[in-house]
């Protein structure tokens, strides 16, 4: 959790983003931007610098602000994939 927590706070990008940091009962990391109705299921707190990274790559230049609402779920947890469903099943 220090470690998700410090990259977040540590960056101004994201100090803005996120609003908290759920963590699920499998160790499961669950972020709740400040902006746009939608979950972004971190998954677990390995290669979380890739994860954010991909994340943000997908907020600047892949999603425009309008369609943030759109989707309820932004999921990181797999590898090289950035999968957002309109559906909130977590």
């Amino acid at each position: 959790m220090v470690k998700v927590a410090g990259m977040i706070t540590g960056d101004p990008f994201w100090t803005a983003q996120m609003e908290q940091i759920y963590i699920r009962r499998n160790n499961e990391y669950i972020l709740v931007p400040r902006v746009g109705d939608h979950l972004i299921l971190l998954g677990q707190p390995e290669n979380v610098e890739k994860k954010l990274r991909n994340l943000k790559e997908l907020y600047t230049s892949g999603l425009d602000p309008k369609e943030w609402n759109e989707y309820q779920v932004i999921n990181l947890k797999y590898e090289n994939q950035i999968i957002c469903s309109r559906n909130r099943s977590l």
